[in-house]
């Protein structure tokens, strides 16, 4: 089967005189034993040699203008200044989007930590108003809230 396949690839080469001496002797060899084989290279051959006796034809005048207008007119129009720069600027408008995107679930992950842990415990623990750094520790200027202790 593996020899079937290899020798099926090289019959137009065998047909036209292109192979070396050696996969001549290989494929001639193959294709008076293999049916199948030798019924695709008689079909080949056929087809090589009707398109041989064909008449030639001559293309008209206009036809390389008619095929570059058909090749050109499927072409993809050449990105512009403008283009590019509505390119540009979809790609900042996602990386703001991105970052506000990550932002926000920093703010949510922040929100949801205990003001407890980000202060001094044991004040809390003594029953006194305690002034949490919503970092976690205080500095004068940063951020901060009040915890009023449990009654």
């Amino acid at each position: 089967m593996n020899s079937c396949f290899r020798v099926k690839n090289l019959l137009s080469a065998y047909l036209d005189r292109e192979l070396t001496g050696e996969e001549m002797l290989l494929v001639r060899d193959h294709v008076c034993q293999c049916a199948e084989c030798s019924a695709e290279f008689e079909e080949l051959r056929w087809v090589k040699s009707s398109l041989l006796t064909m008449p030639m034809v001559e293309p008209s005048d206009d036809l390389l203008d008619r095929v570059k207008g058909a090749v050109f007119a499927v072409v993809a129009p050449v990105p512009t200044a403008e283009t590019r720069r509505k390119s540009i600027a979809t790609i900042g408008m996602a990386a703001a989007m991105l970052f506000l995107v990550f932002a926000v679930m920093r703010w949510v992950e922040v929100q949801g930590q205990s003001p407890i842990v980000a202060g001094d415990r044991s004040d809390f623990a003594q029953g006194q108003d305690t002034v949490v750094d919503v970092r976690g520790s205080y500095s004068p200027g940063s951020p901060v809230m009040l915890v009023s202790a449990p009654e």
